[in-house]
């Protein structure tokens, strides 16, 4: 069984995981259903994560799909942080779109306040800046602002702060939730308790091992645009997380 370090926000060896529907348990062939998307987007976030989500090559033939541990964040707070402290990166001059070349189709409404922002780099900055204002041991190299799936209907950004997924569970450190409440304030997290586990938008499939994947250039769900497109959930002008302008750190899978 695998190591785990922080054994707070994971199910106990002996805990029986029930309720549990794809993809957040493997399916024959990795088959994965328009149905049981929306049904993932319908539910809440899971307090704790269930046993068969740890990542174990000794115990499954197959790699679960990577869950985030965090919190919805407002990216237009973000921004805002940002624009207040100088800490905004833009794109070169003559490189203000965010969207590549054949996604034009993708996206019918005007590009908001993203259009001309590194927004890697910037929330990068951003990050630093408030562990540092707020005195967090958060390690930054595993913090990221990513699209989670549970409750992406009912937010108006699908966008979560990750403090760390279920394939850093090994690290030697990862920040306790004292730790990552002293962040709350500033981030205006207001609604919400402790931070949950989302399920990633992107990589949300059970596969095998041995197969690797290229971590995705945009924000975007690129697996799933149809879908969402059909369910309007990342077609909001307003949810600028949707899409991205470089290579965003992902899970160390």
């Amino acid at each position: 069984m695998k190591q785990i370090t922080n054994v707070e926000t994971v199910d106990s060896p002996d805990t029986v995981a029930t309720g549990l529907a794809p993809p957040l348990i493997p399916t024959e062939g990795g088959r994965i259903l328009d149905e049981d998307l929306t049904k993932i987007i319908e539910a809440e976030p899971l307090s704790k994560l269930p046993r068969i989500l740890v990542p174990d090559p000794e115990e499954s033939v197959m790699k679960p799909p990577v869950m985030h541990y965090g919190w919805p964040i407002d990216h237009d707070v973000l921004l805002d942080i940002a624009e207040e402290h100088g800490l905004t990166v833009y794109l070169p001059s003559g490189n203000d779109t965010l969207v590549e070349d054949g996604w034009e189709n993708e996206w019918q409404e005007p590009i908001d306040r993203c259009h001309n922002i590194k927004l890697t780099a910037t929330i990068a900055n951003v990050m630093q800046a408030v562990t540092e204002e707020v005195g967090a041991w958060v390690p930054l190299n595993l913090v990221k602002v990513w699209l989670g799936l549970q409750g992406s209907n009912k937010r108006r950004s699908p966008a979560i702060i990750s403090f760390y997924t279920n394939y850093n569970l090994d690290c030697a450190y990862l920040p306790p939730l004292e730790e990552i409440e002293k962040m709350r304030e500033v981030l205006k997290i207001q609604d919400e308790g402790p931070p949950r586990w989302y399920l990633d938008a992107d990589h949300y499939r059970w596969r095998p091992w041995r197969e690797r994947r290229e971590h995705p250039t945009w924000f975007y769900a690129s697996e799933m645009p149809t879908f969402f497109a059909r369910n309007e959930l990342l077609t909001n002008p307003s949810s600028s997380f949707a899409i991205g302008s470089d290579r965003m750190l992902h899970a160390d899978e």
